[in-house]
């Protein structure tokens, strides 16, 4: 399961030289009546392109280099893109029997082969260039497939010439391919998971419980509001009570000092006499031959 996204990946990969192999294929088997090429490729001979025409002996059309039906067999050292340039090069058509030639042999007949003069027309040139270039775009896209998939790891090439990973990919710190390092990656994490169940039956795993326990009972957010709900009601509501209590009682023995010295005063004021001293005064009074009554301020007052 973990390695299918990798296979995904490798067969998008290997869809780059299908593609390329696809139209190459279809210029090499054009067929056509002037240029006749009927030639078809694989993947495993278009890299070792005489393997591919082994049941055949010639061409079917004359090359321009020689001016004879070109052989299918290697000649000589040729190497794969000397190959496909030399029989792909077809030669051209006589379009007049004046000045058109076929090698050594002038005044060659219209429509006849020919490979030199005024009056040969190279028809197929422009497709065999096509060839040559497609065929160069072929190993490109091989070169660049090969190493992708080297690096990936699904599908190691077979190519001689190149290492799985390539020595770019371990240049970059990575010695082994991408599946290799997945493979690896995911047994790393099934033995942490056996040693995390292992752990889990142990003292330390009990441990581990007691603080996740801790740190379940730690998140309680009602904590905190209560506690503000306190502070609010004991630091403002009763303590603002208390003081307010407590600056009425100074008003009060202010006011209550202020009555005390008013009265104290007033007490003083408005004394009068005992009822037996104005009695006496009274009699005194009476027999004098003065007044025949004390005033009112005499009295109550002095």
């Amino acid at each position: 399961m973990v390695l299918n996204p990798l296979q995904d990946i490798q067969d998008l990969v290997s869809s780059i030289t299908t593609t390329t192999l696809r139209v190459f294929n279809k210029a090499t088997a054009f067929d056509s009546e002037t240029c006749p090429f009927n030639d078809t490729y694989s993947k495993a001979t278009i890299l070792d392109p005489w393997t591919a025409n082994v049941d055949k002996s010639t061409t079917g059309w004359v090359l321009n280099s020689t001016g004879i039906k070109g052989d299918y067999k290697r000649q000589h050292l040729e190497n794969e893109t000397q190959y496909i340039e030399r029989i792909y090069n077809m030669a051209g058509m006589c379009m007049s029997s004046s000045s058109c030639c076929l090698n050594a042999f002038c005044n060659a007949a219209e429509n006849n082969p020919c490979n030199s003069g005024d009056n040969c027309a190279y028809i197929c040139s422009e497709l065999g260039s096509a060839i040559v270039a497609g065929y160069e775009a072929y190993q490109e896209a091989d070169n660049i497939e090969s190493r992708l998939s080297a690096d990936l790891g699904v599908q190691c090439p077979s190519r001689q010439d190149i290492s799985c990973p390539t020595l770019e990919f371990q240049s970059m710190g990575n010695d082994i391919t991408l599946v290799a390092l997945v493979t690896a990656y995911r047994a790393n994490i099934t033995g942490t998971a056996d040693d995390l169940v292992d752990v889990a039956s142990t003292s330390v795993g009990s441990a581990m419980d007691e603080v996740q326990d801790f740190l379940c009972n730690m998140n309680v957010s009602f904590v905190q509001r209560r506690y503000d709900q306190i502070r609010n009601d004991v630091c403002m509501t009763m303590f603002g009570g208390l003081t307010q209590v407590n600056w009425a009682l100074w008003v009060l023995a202010l006011f209550l000092q202020a009555t005390a010295i008013l009265a104290n005063v007033l007490s003083t004021r408005l004394q009068g006499v005992s009822s037996e001293q104005a009695q006496l005064d009274f009699d005194d009074n009476n027999t004098g031959a003065g007044r025949s009554r004390l005033s009112r301020a005499e009295l109550y007052g002095r």
